[in-house]
Order: structure tokens, then sequence, then C-alpha cells
């Protein structure tokens, strides 16, 4: 049997490792009941200790620092058990700027472990969108996967995000300091199976990606000054299309 070499891996050797991340993952979104019982009683017994009288500021302000991190443990645990869970369509009314707080949030560590720099830039008026909102953030998952890998062999590692109105609809852009697709590269950038770049990357992430604009009626493009646009309009049919699956 032919042994096909995908940049400096084999498909054996990248499809492993994918399988590898992909029990991890099964594991991971297994415990998240268990880690959120938990979670349930640092919380009770935080709140119950803050009704004590007695305490001083100092203790106070050290247990609403315990019932914040717990929020936020919470509110992780959420997001990420949303994005994997079955694949099915749903729809929902959904507020990009929850949308881009989750993708920041979900991003923040791995960003600043690889030591990247990320910029963001949020708008104010953005208008609220019909959406798939777990398959709206794997999308931008896959996007700011892209940008970190795009990043990691230069030495000014860089990452804007920005979020604005668009039309009547609403733009989430990612942007990388990594090399600029070349014109070639660009227009392939969203078929399957392509990848630019060595190691144990599928080539998939892009056309995921733009599978799920396309499931809004939206559009995901490639500019070289701009980076990837995820452009959703804010009305769709994505409503009919669950009522007909289901």
């Amino acid at each position: 049997m032919k042994t096909i070499q995908f940049g400096d891996a084999t498909w054996e050797e990248r499809f492993g490792a994918l399988f590898r991340y992909a029990q991890v993952g099964r594991c991971v979104n297994g415990v998240t009941h268990d880690i959120n019982n938990i979670l349930g009683v640092i919380m009770a017994n935080a709140e119950l200790m803050g009704l004590e009288a007695k305490l001083d500021d100092r203790t106070r302000s050290m247990l609403e620092e315990v019932v914040n991190g717990v929020l936020r443990c919470t509110d992780l645990i959420g997001t990420l058990t949303s994005i994997a869970r079955e694949d099915k369509i749903s729809a929902n009314i959904a507020e990009p700027d929850k949308i881009a707080a989750d993708i920041l949030r979900l991003r923040d560590y791995a960003l600043r472990v690889d030591r990247v720099r990320l910029e963001t830039d949020v708008a104010d008026d953005l208008p609220t969108i019909v959406a798939d909102t777990p398959k709206v953030l794997l999308a931008l998952v896959y996007l700011f996967m892209n940008a970190q890998e795009s990043v990691a062999a230069v030495d000014n590692k860089q990452v804007r995000f920005r979020a604005y109105r668009e039309g009547e609809g609403v733009a989430f852009e990612v942007w990388d300091s990594g090399p600029a697709l070349e014109e070639e590269a660009a227009a392939k950038a969203f078929e399957p199976f392509r990848s630019t770049k060595n190691g144990y990357h599928l080539g998939f992430g892009l056309h995921a990606a733009r599978q799920i604009a396309t499931l809004h009626e939206g559009t995901l493009t490639y500019d070289r000054e701009r980076g990837f646009k995820l452009y959703l309009p804010s009305r769709n049919k994505l409503i009919d299309k669950v009522n007909t699956r289901e």
C-alpha cells in the first residue's frame, strides 16, 4: 500500500494524531457533568461562608474571587459542551457580542501560552442574528486555530479579531501576522484536505468554517490585508431548515 505524504507527515501519522485528540475530547466531554457538580459544591460553600457576619474585608474579597472564578469556569465549560454537542442544526436569536466574548475566552489561554499578541475590536452596535450559535463558535475556533498555526514560525506573533456591523448583518474578521496567502493558495484555501502548513494539519478547518457560513446564508472570504471574514446576515432561513429536519 502506498504511503501518502502530506507536508512532513504521512496520512497515517496525521490521522493517528487527530484520532488521539478526538478520544481526549470525548473524555473531556464525559467528565464535564462531574466538574460542574464539584464547582457547584465550591460555589455553595463559598456563598454560605459569605453570609457570616464576622468576616473581615480581606476574607470577603477572597470569597468573591472564588465565586467569580467558579462562574467563569462554569461559563467556559458550558461553551465547550455546546460546541461539542451532537451535530444537528439548531436556531436561536443570538447576540454577536456574546459570541465574540465566548470565542475570546475559549482561545485566550492558548494564545497566551504561545505568546501571541491579541488585538480585539468589537463594535457596540452589533445586530442580533438568527444563528446556530455553537456552530458559529466552532467556525470561529477554526479561524483562530488557523491564525495561531500561521504565526507559529514568525517572530512577531499577532492575531487581530474584529466584530462589526456590515449592512443588515455582522462580520467577524480574524487576521494574523503570518505569511499572507498567495493568489493561487487563497483560491484553494477552502477546499477540503488542503494545507500550506507542515505537521499534523488535516486542512479541513477552513472548509468546515465555510460550510457553516453557507448554512447561515453567509460567506467566508479571504483578503491579504484583512484576513478571513465570516459574514452572517441578521435574518436567514435557518429556522426553516431546523423544522425540515425535525
